[in-house]
């Protein structure tokens, strides 16, 4: 009997190696997919990273880019508003040599006082208000008095151009674009600071 309890204990002692075999190589098999699997998600991480960093260098050069247009625009925008500026200051200029009151017998054959408001008045002041909000301000007002000295010499024009008029209830007197002018004129001289 102890010949056969030895028989019986080697043979579990066999299989007990047979499955502690199965069991390490399952594990080595098993162990190796996860290494294999962990290669591949270190790959993958990798080339999303170089991904992300291509991308991120896109995006720097793209801000860049913009960055430059902005300041190129920008500057444009300061030489847009100077320009209007400047030419609307020879333009109050032109109408207070012109005297129109002081002038009024020919009044009616002064040119049209459209040019006292730039036709991009608009985009004017929305590139003041790039600039400064009290630059916009300055000019949002200057064009207004413009308004009103337009509509003071439009109405000298038109008294002097019938002849009723000028000897009926006409009075050129009621009428003055100059303080308009020289409002608008010292509000255009406060923006000019800004550009």
């Amino acid at each position: 009997m102890i010949e056969w309890l030895s028989d019986a204990a080697t043979v579990v002692n066999a299989l007990a190696v047979v499955v502690l075999v199965g069991v390490t190589w399952y594990y080595a098999s098993v162990t190796r997919k996860i290494l294999d699997e962990s290669k591949k998600m270190r790959k993958a991480a990798e080339d999303q990273a170089i991904s992300a960093a291509a991308q991120a260098s896109t995006a720097r050069a793209t801000l860049e880019h913009l960055r430059e247009q902005i300041d190129e625009i920008e500057g444009l925008g300061v030489s847009i508003v100077r320009a209007a500026i400047d030419s609307t200051v020879r333009s109050i200029e032109d109408w207070k040599r012109r005297d129109i009151r002081g002038n009024f017998a020919q009044a009616y054959a002064f040119p049209s006082s459209g040019d006292l408001i730039p036709e991009n008045a608009h985009v004017v002041i929305e590139h003041a208000r790039r600039i400064s909000e009290e630059c916009m301000a300055l000019l949002t007002d200057a064009f207004s008095d413009l308004r009103s000295a337009q509509g003071e010499i439009e109405s000298l024009k038109a008294g002097s151009d019938h002849p009723e008029r000028r000897l009926g209830g006409f009075s050129p007197a009621e009428y003055d674009p100059a303080p308009f002018l020289a409002k608008a004129f010292s509000k255009l001289q406060k923006a000019r600071q800004f550009v």
